[in-house]
């Protein structure tokens, strides 16, 4: 979800966040040793695993100079989630996540769903595997990453939705080839990203179009940031990915109330393309993530406020988005931690002055693993983007993430 200052405003404050958020640190670290698996049941032939975290965390902002509004400093829920994965036989497989967070939320913001993953995949052909619902499009590996493996409490700028919709309703086709090292997705989208779950269509009817081919070896490289199992040979990934959507809407129709995001380019009334790459390493506890993306938009309408005031003689009917991060992390299992330092250049608007920057660094400290953990985040805001500005100049988290999987 993306956070800012305006949204955070609208939250109203609960006395019993502070209650929650101590009772759930205690529990952790009272318990540590407790046992932390799934549920799962099971007839011999259909399976089911039950699993859940929470996440729950205080912010404390150190504001600009001449700036007074303390708001951000709260206690906050990030996640309470719970997932089903089920198998029936050996051709059928399922998916539900949902976010109990995010329910006070759904008026406050777009991406608030509660509902994060709905899917069903068909497994019983040879040469490719088939999913319908509604979850993660197969674009950018920090977005494709689960929170809960992150050593951070916030995803960058460039991967948290405000570039592109992180989830969305559709159809992915999926195949894997050399023991799971070459991996190939594409699928086509509803293209509104989490608005798709209101029923709302647009005027165009286009989908999005996306797809990604990732390459790992010397086997498969799993979706986490942190080597935390200590891998004794060199793991290398690389990947390739895009987006396009379509959509021109009927003279006298717009897009869904909000379905551009906070900056307008989640959802474009024109043409939009998005492609990026990514690479990652570990060795021995030490790992290292690179992501750049970059995005063209060409709106329909050349008074759109997406042009920022530029003439279309000067903007040339189009504007540019994107940015990288770079990541480093280590595991020192000795003492059960985890240092992570990352970087960040995201310009949402190439049309708008400024570019946003952004330095992090992250510290974890594991009781039990992942499943019981202490989450340490500072960030730096180094430089904004007019269209992106925060009333803080640093931020300060810290908190406790409980799972049970």
């Amino acid at each position: 979800m993306i956070w800012n200052d305006s949204i955070l405003s609208k939250i109203p404050r609960q006395k019993m966040r502070n209650k929650i958020f101590i009772i759930i640190i205690l529990s952790g670290i009272i318990f540590p040793r407790m046992s932390f698996s799934q549920l799962s049941i099971s007839n011999g032939v259909h399976t089911m695993d039950i699993w859940g975290s929470f996440n729950t965390y205080y912010n404390h902002v150190i504001l600009k100079p001449g700036k007074t509004d303390y708001s951000n400093n709260m206690f906050m829920m990030k996640d309470a989630q719970l997932q089903i994965d089920g198998r029936v036989g050996k051709k059928y497989e399922y998916q539900v996540q949902i976010d109990f967070a995010d329910l006070p939320l759904l008026t406050h913001a777009y991406d608030a769903t509660g509902l994060l993953q709905a899917t069903s995949t068909y497994k019983g052909l040879s040469f490719m595997d088939i999913t319908a619902g509604y979850g993660k499009t197969p674009y950018s590996r920090n977005s494709m990453m689960h929170f809960d493996y992150s050593p951070f409490w916030k995803r960058t700028d460039l991967t948290n939705g405000a570039l592109f919709s992180r989830r969305d309703l559709g159809i992915t086709l999926s195949k894997s080839a050399l023991k799971q090292r070459l991996t190939i997705s594409a699928g086509a989208y509803s293209g509104l990203g989490e608005m798709s779950l209101q029923g709302l269509g647009e005027s165009s009817g286009s989908p999005e179009y996306c797809g990604r081919v990732q390459m790992d070896w010397p086997s498969r490289y799993r979706f986490r940031e942190v080597d935390t199992r200590i891998v004794p040979i060199p793991m290398f990934s690389i990947a390739a990915n895009a987006r396009y959507a379509n959509k021109k809407l009927a003279p006298g129709t717009t897009l869904p109330l909000l379905a551009g995001g906070d900056f307008g380019n989640n959802v474009i009334a024109g043409e939009k393309t998005l492609y990026g790459m990514d690479a990652a390493f570990q060795f021995k506890g030490f790992s290292v993530i690179f992501e750049i993306d970059q995005m063209k938009a060409v709106p329909t309408d050349t008074t759109s406020t997406l042009f920022e005031g530029v003439t279309p003689a000067n903007s040339k009917g189009y504007f540019m988005a994107g940015g990288y991060y770079i990541q480093v992390n280590y595991f020192y299992k000795p003492l059960h931690s985890i240092l992570a330092a990352r970087y960040d250049e995201v310009n949402l608007n190439d049309l708008a002055p400024g570019i946003g920057k952004h330095f992090s660094v992250a510290y974890c400290y594991q009781l039990k693993g992942y499943s019981s953990m202490i989450r340490i985040q500072y960030l730096k805001n180094l430089a904004e983007e007019s269209i992106n500005t925060h009333s803080y100049a640093e931020e300060f988290r810290i908190g406790y993430q409980l799972m049970f999987k």
